[in-house]
């Protein structure tokens, strides 16, 4: 089959009888790509093309995907498809691996890498997860409905298809389009698209649970591994939230440097301290605070009630004009006690005065 920017040479691994296809590209130092759902080998043609001059680049078809067997009766979880690729890493011999792995190819990818991880040396994750999670989108949700979800994947490929539009920013060429669903032409061809759907583990109940955890468990081996991140930050499945989960997980990777909620407020706390540590030491002679000054007494023709300075008699304009003269008192003076009281102490992170960050600011 011809196909749009895939000119490469076909090589397939016998499983026991299936044919686990891939794409083995130039000589050199190895980079495995790996995909996930609903796409294939196809995903990586250009990467391949521009590494296979100076690295080995490698791309598989998971078993269900792209150019390898289809079966009917075959397992499609993530233990079967872990095992098929280090299978495959172990017969190619491949050492000091540079994982790329996108979508369900990361999880997969790090679950090889968690079984061989003396292969594997640097690791670069696009939108994915290696992790437990609840979150699914209710688009992928409808999918999993029994009857509903086959008709609707296998039969109107409205997986595979629809990713077509809703899973990229730029409109796809109408060959590139072609090339990316050449392989899912009709329902017996579909059947992996749906069962990795099928697959997501969300409960301890679920097959692919223990397998999931215990790849969870094992990316703490690679602490001290290179690591770089890349995210569509559009994503509706791959959301930023995963992203934040990577990043709690390897702080020292590369990539967005985007903090996760629960680390933003203590970040600005720490920056705020370091700043002050800059200037000296908490507690020791530090520049005195300017004094604010404090709200002007109310003059003879002029009336406090509720707080709020009133004109006994005068213009619109004028008394609009007095109002926000208060305002702008009133805003001071609730500074400057505010100023006063933050003198007896500090912050959590050991800032003087009060802090928003910590809500350690006095009444």
């Amino acid at each position: 089959m011809s196909l749009f920017e895939y000119p490469f040479a076909s090589h397939a691994l016998d499983l026991n009888g299936l044919k686990y296809h891939y794409v083995d590209e130039g000589a050199g130092k190895p980079v495995l790509f790996v995909h996930g759902n609903p796409t294939w080998s196809y995903a990586w043609r250009r990467f391949v093309a521009a590494l296979s001059p100076t690295h080995r680049a490698i791309a598989v078809d998971h078993i269900g995907c792209g150019f390898s067997d289809k079966p009917e009766q075959y397992a499609y979880t993530i233990d079967s498809h872990v095992s098929n690729l280090c299978q495959l890493i172990e017969t190619l011999d491949l050492r000091d691996i540079t994982l790329v792995g996108h979508d369900w190819g990361g999880c997969i990818g790090m679950g090889a890498a968690v079984e061989l991880p003396h292969r594997f040396s640097r690791f670069v994750l696009m939108n994915t997860a290696a992790f437990r999670s609840k979150r699914i989108p209710l688009r992928i949700a409808v999918c999993r409905i029994p009857g509903l979800g086959e008709l609707a994947v296998r039969g109107l490929n409205a997986f595979a298809g629809s990713a077509l539009w809703m899973a990229v920013e730029k409109p796809l060429s109408r060959d590139v389009k072609a090339g990316f669903i050449a392989p899912y032409d009709n329902w017996a061809h579909r059947i992996a698209t749906h069962r990795f759907v099928l697959d997501i583990p969300l409960d301890p109940f679920h097959p692919s649970y223990d397998r999931l955890v215990r790849i969870e468990e094992g990316l703490a081996k690679f602490q001290s591994h290179p690591m770089k991140l890349f995210w569509g930050e559009k994503d509706w499945c791959f959301t930023t939230k995963f992203l934040d989960e990577w990043i709690e997980r390897f702080p020292s990777a590369r990539g967005p440097r985007r903090i996760p909620r629960s680390r933003r407020t203590a970040s600005r706390c720490e920056a705020r301290a370091s700043r002050t540590g800059a200037r000296g030491q908490v507690g020791s002679s530090q520049r005195p605070l300017r004094p604010r000054p404090e709200p002007p007494a109310p003059s003879a023709g002029r009336s406090m009630t509720l707080g709020l300075t009133t004109p006994c008699s005068s213009s619109p304009r004028s008394g609009r004009r007095r109002y926000a003269s208060s305002r702008r008192a009133r805003r001071q003076e609730r500074h400057s006690r505010r100023r006063r009281a933050g003198d007896a102490g500090s912050c959590s992170a050991g800032l003087p005065h009060w802090c928003w960050c910590c809500a350690s600011a006095a009444p």
